[in-house]
């Protein structure tokens, strides 16, 4: 019989089945969960108070020798992240050395040529991972400074089909907007610059036009 999982703040798929001892997938695309994957459309973008339904486990039965070893492998405690780095123009930064720090572990890296940092990561990692990449002049053969230093709170997205979700895009991509409800700072501010960035009628609004630019090139 399944259960109900009521989703916390960063709160995934990935996270809830790796501690439950699932597959993301079995979670995911389980029959009882097809009206939020509608909604949702991804597993790894949820919203605080999402019903995720948890199936009842299944028993599965491995044919093996006696007296040999076996080796046998659980899936889907990893996840993958996956981040654009660009410059002050938005240009992507290729072969940038970067380091992550995730809990107590160090992973050291460099972009791809397209300027995207890819690295797996623990599926239930619930801490924010600090980013750190080298600055645009640094040499390849001496220890660099950073020129980025950033926290990555990596499952505290909201959906982009919220408010919320779409002014937290604005604001990973370096436009000032204010995410506490209860602040005085008024968020056409940043809507207004990005909407002159992007070349689209300025409102100062979280209308239609702005909300498919901001889908566009956010990617998610």
């Amino acid at each position: 019989m399944s259960t109900v999982h009521k989703i916390k703040r960063n709160d995934c798929v990935a996270s809830i089945a790796a501690e439950l001892g699932f597959h993301p997938d079995t979670v995911w695309y389980s029959p009882e969960n097809q009206q939020l994957r509608r909604l949702r459309g991804d597993g790894r973008i949820l919203k605080k108070w999402d019903r995720l339904l948890i199936p009842e486990k299944t028993l599965h039965h491995e044919t093996a020798k006696t007296e040999d070893t076996h080796r046998f492998r659980r899936l889907g405690l990893l996840d993958t992240l996956h981040l654009a780095i660009v410059d002050s123009k938005g240009e992507a930064r290729p072969d940038a050395r970067y380091t992550l720090q995730i809990g107590h572990q160090t992973i050291e890296g460099k972009t791809n040529e397209d300027g995207d940092l890819v690295e797996t990561i623990p599926a239930n990692c619930q801490d924010p991972i600090l980013l750190f990449v080298e600055g645009q002049d640094a040499k390849d053969d001496e220890d660099y400074e950073p020129d980025l230093e950033c926290e990555i709170d990596v499952r505290a997205l909201d959906p982009a089909d919220d408010d919320s979700g779409l002014l937290m895009r604005l604001q990973n991509l370096g436009y000032q907007v204010d995410l506490d409800p209860d602040a005085f700072t008024d968020p056409e501010l940043g809507i207004y610059q990005f909407q002159s960035d992007a070349g689209i009628t300025e409102t100062g609004e979280l209308d239609e036009a702005t909300k498919d630019k901001l889908r566009e090139l956010y990617d998610c």
